[in-house]
């Protein structure tokens, strides 16, 4: 399996391409985590089982094994952010009719009834844990947090 995919990654890289027009070379690992590198002067090598890409004008470099590389392509625009690591994700539960959020402090919720009717609009204190303050009635949920939407059911 890693033969053939080292056959078609070398083809593909093989082939005539062009990053005039992207500014940025992203690959993203299957565990999620993504590094971009600044496309003009990015070379590709193989080491092992390992892909490097480094860009000498930079110093930018990385290595990701073949085994982990989810994807690799060529941006526009910049994806990621000089802070690495400070997103926490939210986590919403239902019990006894109550819906919980554990979110980021100062994180923004509100709860939609499936008709759009606002049922609460709160915000996460200091410890991070939301109880939203009634007791729902049984029925599907959109819980906001922030700019994310989640749906949910309580029963």
């Amino acid at each position: 399996m890693k033969k053939i995919l080292i056959c078609i990654l070398t083809a593909a890289l093989s082939a005539p391409m062009s990053a005039d027009d992207w500014s940025y070379f992203i690959l993203e690992n299957t565990d999620g985590t993504i590094v971009q590198l600044t496309a003009i002067g990015t070379e590709l090598t193989f080491e092992g089982t390992n892909i490097v890409a480094t860009n000498a004008a930079t110093g930018q470099t990385a290595t990701i094994a073949l085994a982990d590389l989810s994807l690799m392509y060529f941006s526009d625009h910049n994806i990621t952010t000089s802070i690495a690591g400070t997103e926490t994700k939210a986590s919403i539960g239902v019990h006894a009719g109550r819906i919980t959020v554990s979110a980021p402090a100062g994180s923004h919720v509100t709860v939609y009834t499936t008709a759009g009717a606002v049922v609460a609009d709160t915000t996460v204190g200091t410890d991070g844990a939301t109880a939203i303050s009634h007791t729902l009635p049984r029925g599907i949920y959109l819980v906001k947090i922030n700019e994310t939407a989640t749906k949910i059911s309580v029963r």
